[in-house]
């Protein structure tokens, strides 16, 4: 082999062999002894057979390719272990050495080092097989969120950032009447209008932010409001929305959820139509009930029978608070809790509220003090009957949770910075003190939570539907104002609400007491 052949072959990483028609080797390329394991039997005159066992059987394809029957043949991929750590492969290839472009009696065989393509190769199949995996991982995976989107029972709408709508479940289709087809490219306004205010809305009250998704999601609070359909249907909705934040920006936007409430608004009207009948059918007859036991006990009885009377007659009186509660919370659920705006006095609201409770704090021989203060506006503008409600409700606890002491009532005002168009210019505060059984701290957070008190003796010592603070606090919230309690086991309680009114400087007309 000439020179410069030898040049190219080793250039490409190549070396060779040339043998005799016995298999001895008559010449050698230098680094051929690192393409074996037997490094120290590479030498003139070996057998080449020893340093490469791989050729062993294959006399008659060589006997071939010496003949020129064949041209040549070729081992791929032999693995070499001098490095057990770093193999190397080797592809072999015998052919004639031809002299003169003649055949002769001589094999050439040509060694060369595939490792790095044997390697290249290999990682190209392994990441051509983990592509296929994810790709059917991916699949199985979107027709997974596919079957859930389509599945779910609300409606699911999905837009651009700038809210033209992308996709829209068959819940959603079927809301809306429209295929997806028609409405997919029309804004989100088209179906809820407003919609820029109604994010500002559910903004003000309030995002929870998850950590489940990086970066965080916001997830927002649902309203209630209306949508309009391809018929033009007016169709009461909750919706609730959620920005949709990835590095792609082909897949941000905002993703909307409608539930349709037609049912639901419809269950509420016909509750309160039930509500309505039904606290006219059962305050009538309790009223008459609790009007003749007044009349009786002003008449001629045994002291047995006075007491029989007596029972009736508060018996009666707990049954009506019972239903009025009830009524009354579920006028707040319904939003339909009316409000008056009317001028009247303070100190009467606060002094009838107090002659109401008065025999039944003495009957516990409770003391029951107003701390008069002279500083109170006079008249205001608000709902006497509610504000008598909340003082009521608050005096009345403070004397059935209080066995022995006293009950006080104290009230506060300051001015008000008035803000926009609003004319509530004064915030006046109302303390109830009491020296009762007090709270415990792990209970405070149940207090204002309808259907609940501190625990069941209570219900079965003291009575009632637990929805007393309930309303109270809605109340107080609906007169601008919050309500909360400072309190201490057998230490007594302090319950504060506050309200926010517009003071009259005008002096009303009282009839004498």
């Amino acid at each position: 082999m000439n020179s410069v052949s030898k040049n190219i072959l080793s250039l490409r990483r190549i070396e060779y062999l040339i043998i005799n028609e016995f298999w001895e080797i008559i010449e050698l390329s230098p680094k051929i002894k690192f393409m074996t394991d037997s490094f120290h039997e590479v030498d003139l005159g070996k057998d080449i057979r020893i340093i490469f066992p791989e050729l062993i059987g294959i006399e008659v394809i060589a006997k071939d390719i010496l003949t020129g029957k064949q041209e040549r043949f070729e081992l791929k991929g032999v693995i070499r272990t001098q490095q057990k750590l770093n193999p190397i492969y080797i592809d072999i290839c015998i052919g004639n050495n031809l002299k003169n472009n003649q055949i002769s009696n001589e094999l050439l065989i040509i060694i060369e080092d595939v490792t790095e393509g044997f390697f290249l190769e290999k990682s190209l199949v392994q990441g051509t097989n983990e592509a296929n995996i994810l790709l059917d991982t991916l699949s199985a995976y979107k027709l997974y969120i596919d079957q859930i989107f389509t599945s779910i029972g609300d409606a699911l709408l999905v837009t651009t950032p700038s809210g033209k709508i992308k996709t829209i479940n068959r819940t959603g289709q079927i809301l809306l009447e429209y295929d997806e087809t028609e409405i997919c490219g029309q804004p989100i306004s088209s179906v809820l209008q407003e919609i820029d205010s109604w994010k500002e809305e559910i903004a003000q009250r309030g995002n929870v932010e998850t950590p489940l998704f990086s970066p965080k999601t916001p997830l927002v609070k649902e309203v209630e409001t209306v949508c309009k359909t391809k018929t033009g249907k007016t169709i009461p909705v909750a919706f609730s929305c959620s920005k949709v934040q990835t590095e792609i920006e082909d897949y941000q936007g905002y993703f909307y959820i409608l539930r349709d409430m037609t049912e639901r608004k419809q269950a509420e009207v016909a509750k309160q139509e039930f509500l309505a009948m039904i606290s006219h059918e059962i305050r009538t007859p309790v009223a008459s009930i609790i009007g003749m036991t007044d009349i009786l006990l002003n008449t001629q009885l045994s002291e047995q029978q006075k007491e029989f009377i007596d029972t009736i007659y508060n018996s009666a009186k707990s049954l009506l608070e019972i239903i009025n509660d009830i009524l009354d919370f579920s006028k707040m659920e319904s939003e339909k809790l009316e409000f008056e705006q009317e001028p009247f006095h303070l100190n009467s609201c606060i002094e009838q509220a107090i002659s109401l409770l008065l025999p039944q704090a003495k009957e516990k021989k409770l003391e029951l003090i107003f701390h008069h203060n002279p500083e109170l506006p006079q008249v205001i503008v608000g709902d006497i009957n509610r504000l008598r409600q909340i003082l009521i409700n608050l005096l009345n606890n403070a004397i059935k949770f209080t066995e022995t002491g006293k009950v006080e009532l104290s009230v506060t005002s300051r001015e008000r910075q008035i803000i926009g168009n609003e004319k509530n210019n004064c915030e006046i505060k109302f303390a109830v003190k009491d020296t009762g059984i007090g709270i415990p701290n792990n209970r405070i957070n149940s207090l204002f939570k309808a259907f609940t008190q501190v625990n069941s003796s209570t219900n079965r010592k003291y009575g009632g539907t637990g929805l007393g603070l309930v309303i109270c606090k809605e109340l107080a919230e609906l007169m601008g104002g919050k309500i909360w309690v400072k309190t201490e086991p057998n230490q007594g309680s302090i319950f504060y609400f506050t309200i926010t009114t517009c003071v009259i400087k005008t002096q009303l007309y009282q009839e004498p007491n």
